[in-house]
């Protein structure tokens, strides 16, 4: 369990330092994924609280759905090798894509919704990336 909990971590932080490195001016793939992250989340939890947004907290299912990809993906590449850390990220991203869809039709207001799905799927695919989840596909 330390070395999940490790794990999770350091993809936290390195998301955050990755964002960090964005605005010091690294204008890369992945910092750049990790500003527009941040960026959207804000202005999502901004708006959620602005607007005062009826249903839409469920949202934050969104993000502790997003926060668990690292936990997810190591476990998948302990019992099921490289493929499976794929196949868990995959199914992840459609889990997010799907939820943000069906958590956003009911609200009232969709934006902050949207904003806040658009983090997840920042999250996710910065810490698959890092994970090496796509590093067999090359």
């Amino acid at each position: 369990m330390n070395g999940l909990a490790e794990t999770w971590w350091n993809a936290m932080s390195g998301f955050v330092l990755a964002a960090m490195a964005a605005v010091r001016g690294d204008l890369s793939a992945l910092p750049l994924m990790a500003i527009v992250g941040i960026v959207c989340l804000i202005v999502g939890v901004a708006l959620l609280f602005a607007w005062r947004v009826k249903r839409a907290l469920r949202a934050i299912l969104l993000v502790a759905a997003a926060i668990l990809t690292p936990v997810a993906t190591t476990l998948a590449n302990m019992l099921i090798g490289p493929l499976g850390v794929l196949f868990a990220v995959l199914a992840g991203g459609l889990f997010l894509i799907v939820g943000t869809a069906v958590f956003a039709h009911t609200a009232d207001r969709r934006v902050p919704v949207w904003l806040i799905g658009a983090f997840s799927m920042c999250l996710a695919a910065y810490c698959a990336t890092v994970g090496g989840a796509f590093q067999d596909l090359s």
